[in-house]
């Protein structure tokens, strides 16, 4: 088993590529947008035309996965509103998780009914909108990667045992 710290460590280290993965396809998702608004979609970023390609023989490897696999982000639109519940539910989960709150800790069974409530709870506030759900889940990341910095990199994690 884990220690508590290394847990911790776990946690900040996934969160930070979930971050990081996010940002990266905000951002391809912003380039293929460019390419399109100027018509040059099969076009390299040297601005170099790469002929007439299908999605399949597309010289550039980036642009045919971004054109996969983020096809749609760039109508996603930051909301402060619900990127603060997301960074609120993220803290909120970590701090009852660290000082063992109603035993979620130690039980499984415990742990889902608090995240189970918690999805509950997204699910009344309404975050079934690609959008809301978008900000909500980058939010609850970087209120992870923000609570595991402070708590489980700077200093151990808070809790009574």
């Amino acid at each position: 088993m884990f220690s508590r710290r290394t847990r911790a460590l776990l946690d900040l280290v996934a969160n930070v590529l979930v971050v990081g993965l996010q940002l990266f396809f905000r951002l391809e998702s912003a380039r293929l947008e460019r390419l399109r608004r100027e018509g040059d979609l099969e076009s390299d970023e040297e601005g170099e035309p790469a002929g007439e390609t299908s999605l399949e023989e597309a010289d550039d490897a980036r642009t045919a996965f971004a054109l996969g696999v983020v096809d749609g982000m760039e109508d996603v639109q930051i909301r402060f509103r619900w990127l603060l519940v997301g960074v609120t539910s993220g803290v909120a989960y970590r701090a009852l998780y660290d000082r063992d709150v109603g035993s979620i800790r130690r039980s499984l069974a415990r742990r889902l009914l608090v995240l189970g409530t918690i999805w509950t709870v997204w699910i009344r506030l309404g975050i079934d909108d690609r959008d809301i759900s978008h900000n909500v889940g980058l939010g609850s990341s970087i209120g992870a990667v923000c609570y595991r910095a402070k708590y489980g990199l700077f200093e151990e994690p808070s809790a009574s045992e």
